[in-house]
């Protein structure tokens, strides 16, 4: 069950007549007074939805919300979320409000129930209004309110800080460290390393495609480009109340490792073990150049037993109730690795403030970077779609699985048109029915990789 509705956050003066008791003199005291803001600035709209426990997309509305703008956020964040957090024949929940109504909306929420995407709930008309996303909004409208009032500029931002996510039973995952060698150590371990036996030829060879036409400074990895993904252009800042990029991030960095032939999983032996069960296994201690995939190498390489890799996602998360493990945990991951990417002249380095504290952001500086990226997922699944996920790139299949973990994957299709867009989401569906056990067992798979998509999936 997908519950959804619209509220009003007012963080200056009430919706309602304010009365107070005062003695004579005291009419202009400030314990007298509501502070108010010029132009109605003090309040923001937002669309948010949650099921069970888990909260979904929370999205800022701009003016005035009419039965388009509303259409659209049932196409990028209602059905995606359902999706997401419920499933396939998700019951959606929404108010019988007119622009919830329209023949627009109600004829895509047809079409999609038609299809097996979602099932409609019956709102009764005049409800006592008992959707329990009340009591959510509500805790959050107290948690705003109890701080001081905001000016109007930065109101949104204070509003991210105060997340929906700071009520959910959903905790927030650490980032972790990583450090990145200059260019220059990075041309030079090019010109002295050999590829290490068993890395994959199809990887590098793919390196090299995605990389035509680009300088070197611009070749991404894994982590990089799930990062890019899910940065704000113009802000320079991942969402706050993204909390899965953390461990998506881990995920990459496990696959890049797989790719370049460094890890692999331990044989599955006489009794067929399944995918989560199997040990990681350090095939190949060379050094890849890079600091923070070499610092993950040496902590799966020095440990005693081998872990599984939903075990090496959480240590290197910090998610472990084990202090005696606590040292796995890489700090800092996304600003290291938006450093790199500054370094790259992909992203540039600023200081906002926010509220009481200042911000290290990095907004994009080089907009065609990330727009081949965006273009190379788009065309994975539309123009260079191909039914057999063998015959995919290893690349591009674990960038639209790990995208998809991160929560970041929706950022990519979001300039899509209705119909391409209903398209990508379908075949990247299909990829994620795919049983891991199956597809890790057919010519040519890279095991680690399924093992890493299994640790998501299921």
């Amino acid at each position: 069950m997908l519950w959804s509705d619209e509220s009003k956050f007012k963080i200056f003066g009430s919706n309602h007549r304010v009365f107070v008791r005062c003695r004579k003199g005291e009419w202009l005291d400030s314990t007298c007074l509501v502070p108010t803001v010029k132009h109605g600035g003090g309040g923001v709209m937002v669309w948010g939805c949650f099921a069970g426990d888990t909260v979904g997309n929370l999205f800022k509305i701009e003016g005035i919300l009419n039965q388009h703008g509303y259409h659209s956020i049932l196409q990028r964040h209602a059905i995606p979320s359902g999706l997401r957090l419920v499933g396939p024949s998700f019951i959606f929940q929404q108010d019988n409000d007119p622009k919830h109504t329209s023949r627009l909306c109600q004829g895509y929420l047809t079409k999609k129930e038609s299809d097996g995407v979602l099932r409609q709930m019956t709102w009764p008309p005049q409800s006592p209004d008992l959707n329990p996303i009340e009591m959510v909004w509500s805790e959050l409208d107290h948690r705003v309110k109890a701080s001081l009032g905001t000016p109007s500029r930065l109101l949104e931002d204070h509003f991210r800080t105060r997340s929906l996510f700071a009520m959910s039973s959903v905790s927030q995952r650490s980032s972790g460290l990583v450090q990145r060698r200059t260019e220059a150590s990075r041309n030079a371990a090019a010109g002295r390393e050999r590829p290490a036996d068993g890395e994959e030829p199809e990887s590098r060879h793919a390196e090299e495609e995605d990389a035509e036409g680009d300088s070197k400074e611009t070749r991404l990895t894994l982590m990089e480009e799930v990062l890019l993904l899910g940065l704000k252009d113009r802000e320079g800042y991942t969402s706050f109340w993204n909390d899965c990029i953390s461990s998506g991030l881990r995920g990459c960095m496990l696959i890049e490792l797989g790719l370049r032939g460094r890890l692999h999983l331990e044989p599955c032996g006489m009794r067929r073990k399944s995918l989560l069960t199997r040990k990681v296994m350090c095939k190949s201690d060379a050094p890849t150049g890079d600091m923070m995939l070499d610092e993950a190498l040496k902590h799966v390489k020095e440990t005693q037993p081998p872990e599984t890799v939903q075990s090496w996602i959480e240590l290197l998360s910090g998610e472990t109730w084990n202090p005696l493990k606590l040292h796995y945990q890489l700090r800092n991951v996304r600003e290291r690795l938006a450093k790199n990417l500054v370094e790259k002249g992909v992203l540039t380095t600023e200081k906002q403030n926010f509220l009481l504290f200042d911000m290290t952001t990095h907004p994009l500086t080089n907009s065609p970077v990330k727009q081949r990226l965006v273009k190379k997922v788009q065309e994975s699944v539309l123009d260079k779609w191909v039914n057999e996920p063998q015959r995919m790139d290893k690349r591009v299949l674990s960038l639209l699985f790990l995208a998809h973990s991160s929560d970041v994957l929706e950022n990519a299709f979001a300039p899509l048109l209705d119909d391409q867009y209903d398209l990508a989401m379908k075949r990247v569906r299909l990829l994620l029915d795919l049983d891991p056990e199956v597809e890790a067992s057919k010519t040519g798979a890279n095991e680690l990789l399924w093992a890493v998509v299994a640790a998501f999936t299921k």
